[in-house]
């Protein structure tokens, strides 16, 4: 979807203006590019990880909602508060276009990036995030996110976790059930580390060499196709979801499996009280 000049829309337009009539808004994510002066490339890596599956491109569209005013309600099913619903107005949108800090290209994604950002900062002043509430969105926060839109923890890697290698298989065979993003260990070739990149598939080129499609979401107009011996050699952080609703039961991380131990070891304290 092209960006909308939100200022230029009349005071009816503004009032009247839902997801159909002006296409302000449609639940989609299409081309967008992120500024350069705002570091929340791990946000809209994960919003363009999830663009990659029908699954996810649905949680996008259930993820949105018209506010009536022309603006749009974000709800955060993953939020770690009582409020999950976040309300982005025309006049949010304006400031957000103006500021040059924002992703341009598409109005969903804006909103989204603007609902997340509304979010950490109520966490900061809750106490529950240390960051500068005036540059939330530059790297992680609490929750990423795919949890924060899907509602589920996702499986996070690290770089010699021993299961990262058959997840990657898992991603190779059925790309379509696995939303995953990444991050990598120092510059190459094709790749910047201390930034994110959507991982739209891996598969064998004409060549019948492996190779991966990464969307830089500093512009995802076009995926950009790395070496896997590149790709696989620099890899520093993987985070996967896999549909919610058709959850890959086998899949894993070291961290996972911890999680499940701790788990375990509480219920049988509990049963031994």
């Amino acid at each position: 979807m092209q960006q909308v000049k939100l200022q230029n829309l009349s005071k009816t337009e503004k009032t009247n203006s839902v997801f159909t009539e002006y296409d302000v808004f449609n639940g989609e994510i299409e081309n967008t590019m992120q500024s350069l002066e705002t570091g929340d490339c791990w946000l809209l890596s994960g919003i363009n990880s999830l663009n990659t599956t029908p699954w996810g491109k649905k949680i996008i569209k259930d993820a949105l909602r018209p506010d009536g005013e022309g603006g749009a309600i974000v709800t955060l099913k993953g939020a770690n508060s009582d409020k999950k619903e976040y309300r982005v107005t025309i006049a949010d949108l304006d400031k957000a276009l103006s500021s040059g800090k924002y992703s341009v290209g598409d109005d969903d994604m804006l909103a989204i990036e603007i609902a997340v950002e509304k979010y950490a900062k109520a966490q900061v002043a809750a106490g529950k995030l240390n960051k500068d509430p005036d540059d939330v969105l530059t790297g992680a926060i609490d929750r990423n996110v795919l949890y924060l839109l899907s509602g589920r923890p996702t499986h996070d890697f690290h770089q010699k976790d021993k299961n990262i290698d058959k997840t990657l298989d898992k991603m190779e065979l059925n790309p379509r059930k696995y939303a995953a993003y990444c991050g990598f260990k120092e510059d190459s070739e094709n790749l910047y580390n201390n930034h994110a990149y959507s991982i739209a598939e891996i598969k064998k080129d004409k060549n019948g060499q492996k190779v991966v499609v990464l969307i830089n979401p500093q512009d995802s107009t076009n995926g950009m196709t790395v070496p896997y011996s590149e790709f696989r050699e620099n890899l520093n952080i993987l985070f996967v979801l896999d549909d919610p609703k058709n959850p890959d039961k086998d899949l894993k991380s070291e961290i996972d499996e911890l999680d499940e131990q701790i788990e375990a070891l509480k219920k049988e304290e509990e049963n031994i009280k």
